[in-house]
């Protein structure tokens, strides 16, 4: 493909972009109210505002006892009371028998997770490398933010009381207690995971702990039984901020390449290119992918093998040896609010056959010689047939009228001054009889409403019979000194 085509490809693909989310976000404005919840992974709740960045990450794992899972979110606001994080995971029958392990943790094994996997872009001008490096990481604050306490509410505890249909689960009880307001989407959230046969953990801050830009990082360890479903829930029910797709990671590890239960591809990285020296437009051309499937599309961004000397964080490292996991997958999603709320408010991650994936990339580089030289090649043939088009009339016009003004000299000079005075008066009398009778013409068809219009063409005539007569007086001053 050529650089020009390319360059096209590229500015369809962005308008597409640009066209699509603003639409989007027309209607998310159209929609949004405050609310006191928001949502990252699960379903942040407080007492006060509180809104969540529009992004999570996530590790997921089969042990030996069920699955381990290690997951993130971001705030966007300061929780100024306490703030809960409400999250959905696989049900466990009996808490008292196989309670789970939940803990707040640093988030270096994630860190050291995105370092390892996240894809790397190489600028290149003609497949040349030309420095330009970026990365697609996702933003997270490194600083460790530690819960209160969490409490689990399996699918028993979500459902109403025994002989009660239409009472209130002890889930609905605990947060009325805490001062939270039970909106509609709440105790939808608590029914539907009733009804999925989930369970809701449910993680407590303290107040301020969670600050603006605050990332939470939580361990959950769950007994269950052997070969249950990598089943990740991400029902949706609130707005994100502005309407935006919400950017989610995931990173599967096991002994096979794994995908998800709805399209998962690699991305032609082809059409990614940089947009400054330091970053490239590869969310955006995700994003055109996405969007033409509704955002129902799951990229495959890494596969990588792994060895017991792959990690140097102790957790993933033993947790690698324990299981004697071959493979690292990792999937990236940016699903748009109605498919969380509908079609993906569940994924079921399965092992797929297939090799490694590597996550380095050769794009576009910016400004590249070539691409440049042309873009400026046709806005230098575009200014420069525009001045030669205007010096050229500029140079007809004056060449026309200097033939004009040497024939009526001639005319004066052969003894026709007279005539040429007599065609001029004729020629005025025949436009005002001319511009008399269109006036008429005019009044009779807009049914006598006054015009208001100038004739343009008398007024061209008017203006060539003065150019005439300076021409013819000057000529004469010329015979005179002459």
């Amino acid at each position: 493909m050529s650089v020009i085509s390319r360059y096209y490809l590229k500015t369809i693909s962005k308008l597409s972009y640009f066209f699509c989310p603003l639409v989007l976000c027309l209607l998310a404005l159209m929609l949004i109210g405050q609310s006191t919840q928001g949502f990252a992974f699960g379903l942040f709740v407080s007492p006060q505002s509180i809104t969540t960045d529009s992004k999570a990450r996530m590790f997921v794992a089969r042990t030996a006892n069920g699955l381990k899972f290690l997951v993130q979110g971001r705030a966007a606001s300061e929780a100024e009371a306490k703030a809960f994080w409400l999250l959905p995971v696989p049900n466990v029958a009996n808490l008292d028998e196989n309670p789970p392990m939940i803990r707040s943790i640093d988030p270096a094994p994630l860190m050291e997770l995105a370092d390892l996997s996240a894809p790397q872009f190489e600028g290149a001008c003609n497949d040349e490398p030309n420095g330009q490096v970026a990365d697609a990481k996702q933003e997270f604050d490194p600083t460790p933010v530690n819960m209160q306490r969490a409490l689990s509410f399996n699918a028993q505890k979500l459902s109403p009381p025994m002989g009660m249909p239409d009472g209130d689960s002890e889930l609905h009880r605990y947060l009325t207690q805490e001062g939270i307001e039970m909106t509609e989407s709440i105790d939808e959230l608590i029914r539907w995971a009733s009804d999925q046969n989930l369970m809701i953990i449910l993680i407590e801050f303290e107040e301020r702990v969670i600050s603006e830009g605050a990332s939470p990082a939580i361990e959950i360890d769950l007994n269950l039984p052997e070969n249950t479903d990598i089943r990740v829930s991400l029902k949706q029910l609130t707005n994100t901020v502005m309407g935006n797709s919400t950017d989610f990671v995931f990173y599967i590890m096991g002994q096979e390449r794994f995908r998800s239960n709805f399209p998962t591809t690699e991305l032609d990285n082809s059409v990614v290119s940089f947009n400054s020296e330091t970053e490239t437009d590869y969310l955006m051309q995700f994003d055109v992918v996405s969007l033409a499937r509704q955002s129902q599309l799951f990229v495959t961004e890494y596969v990588g093998q792994l060895s017991p000397s792959t990690f140097t964080n102790p957790m993933l490292a033993e947790l690698r040896n324990s299981i004697l996991a071959d493979k690292l997958t990792r999937l990236r999603a940016r699903l748009i609010a109605a498919a969380l709320r509908n079609n993906a408010e569940s994924i079921t991650f399965s092992p797929v056959m297939g090799g490694n994936y590597q996550r380095n990339h050769r794009v576009e580089g910016y400004m590249c010689p070539e691409l440049a030289g042309q873009e400026a090649g046709q806005e230098a043939g575009q200014e420069a047939g525009q001045e030669a088009g205007q010096e050229a009339g500029q140079e007809a016009g004056l060449e026309a009228g200097q033939e004009a003004g040497l024939e009526a000299g001639q005319e004066v000079e052969s003894g026709q001054d007279n005539e040429a005075g007599q065609i001029m008066e004729d020629m005025a009398g025949a436009s005002e009889g001319e511009s008399e009778e269109v006036s008429n013409n005019q009044s009779a068809n807009d049914g006598g409403c006054e015009q208001t219009k100038p004739n343009l063409n008398l007024w061209v005539l008017f203006a060539l019979i003065f150019a005439l007569q300076a021409l013819i007086k000057r000529e004469k001053a010329t015979l005179s000194y002459e």
